[in-house]
């Protein structure tokens, strides 16, 4: 189980693949930490972002793709893909080219655990 605790500092710090360049805003919903909310604004350049915290507004309407923040750990930590989130209706996306963008920045395999409990 994850959960991001700070959606800004998470987004930034990720190795994003360095063939994805271009811009994308997220709009983030999360009731149990306040702060998270918001629109988040990722600029990226071969493989880098830089990342804008925006209040949760009008803009938030605006934003390419729509979210909350479980939704959004699932997608970081590859378990589930922004293309299948859409598909189920876990994501709005107002903006096709830039769910092929979140797709391309979450590519990769998915996690496991070869552990016994």
């Amino acid at each position: 189980m994850l959960r991001l605790l700070d959606c800004k500092a998470a987004l930034e710090s990720y190795h994003y693949p360095g063939s994805c360049t271009g811009r994308i805003s997220i709009a983030v919903s999360d009731t149990w930490l306040p702060q998270n909310q918001g629109v988040y604004a990722l600029e990226l350049n071969q493989g880098r972002a830089s990342v804008t915290h925006l209040p949760m507004d009008s803009k938030a309407s605006a934003a390419d793709i729509e979210c909350d923040v479980t939704v959004l750990a699932q997608i970081y930590s590859r378990l589930v893909r922004p293309r299948m989130a859409a598909t189920f209706g876990l994501i709005n996306v107002r903006n096709r080219t830039s769910l092929k963008l979140l797709d391309a920045m979450f590519e990769g395999l998915a996690p496991f655990i070869s552990d016994h409990f």
